[in-house]
């Protein structure tokens, strides 16, 4: 039996509001390995000093970039056509909207979503903060560069590579991830 696919994904945005503000860069790597990263400049505003403080992602980076909605299928091939595919996000509603607003009616109902804060709640319930990067070094996984997609999305994969295994030591190469969702979205 070929086990689910999960993707361990997460947007840069020009701000946190999904009606105003829009995607500067995605990132996704599935469990294989295989990833995906795009830049992308934004249709209808600019980058703040502000975004471009925090994620380094300037308006010159972009000035060349498709938009998102402009090329949103490069994303969908690499999702691929499983039917059941598992989405792996810190703060995961947050990024699940962004993929619904702009993946519209090619947003497949039966995907699953789990929020790797949650998850870490559950395995380690009494730390002091629960951002990703916090728990990347209280996990010593390095962190190359805080607030860059494909950075984060590294650190992601391997926090909850830590994670599944502190939840069930027996199982290996996301053998549970139908447990953990479940056991998340259920309880």
């Amino acid at each position: 039996m070929t086990p689910p696919k999960v993707i361990f994904y997460d947007f840069e945005t020009t701000g946190l509001n999904v009606y105003h503000d829009e995607p500067i860069e995605l990132a996704a790597v599935d469990q294989y390995g295989n990833s995906y990263c795009q830049l992308f400049k934004p249709a209808n505003s600019e980058i703040s000093s502000y975004i471009t403080k925090l994620s380094g992602i300037t308006n010159e980076m972009v000035a060349n970039k498709p938009s998102f909605k402009d090329c949103y299928q490069t994303f969908l091939d690499f999702i691929g056509n499983d039917e059941i595919v598992y989405f792996v996000a810190h703060n995961e509603e947050f990024d699940r909207m962004f993929l619904k607003k702009y993946l519209r009616e090619n947003f497949n109902p039966n995907w699953r979503f789990i929020d790797s804060i949650y998850f870490a709640k559950l395995v380690w319930p009494h730390k002091n903060s629960y951002k990703l990067g916090n728990l990347a070094r209280s996990a010593s996984i390095e962190i190359i560069s805080e607030h860059r997609a494909m950075s984060d999305v590294i650190v992601l994969k391997q926090l909850f590579e830590l994670l599944s295994y502190r939840f069930d030591t027996s199982s290996k190469n996301f053998d549970n991830i139908e447990t953990i969702w479940a056991y998340l979205y259920f309880f």
